[in-house]
């Protein structure tokens, strides 16, 4: 749970500051870091027997 809820705040802050951003170029690099965290919240969790993702 305390994963899902800091990648949904990391998302949503990089959303924010895209929002505020004048330089083009920064707000799509924002842009994209929102995103590639709202990948991660639709990934499953890691498995603790396995380690980070590691394939069994």
């Amino acid at each position: 749970m305390e994963r899902t809820e800091f990648l949904r705040k990391q998302a949503d802050r990089f959303l924010r500051l895209a929002q505020e951003c004048t330089d083009p170029e920064i707000c799509r690099q924002l842009m994209s870091m929102a995103n590639e965290y709202r990948d991660m919240l639709e990934a499953p969790e890691p498995d603790p027997q396995t380690g980070l993702g590691k394939a069994s």
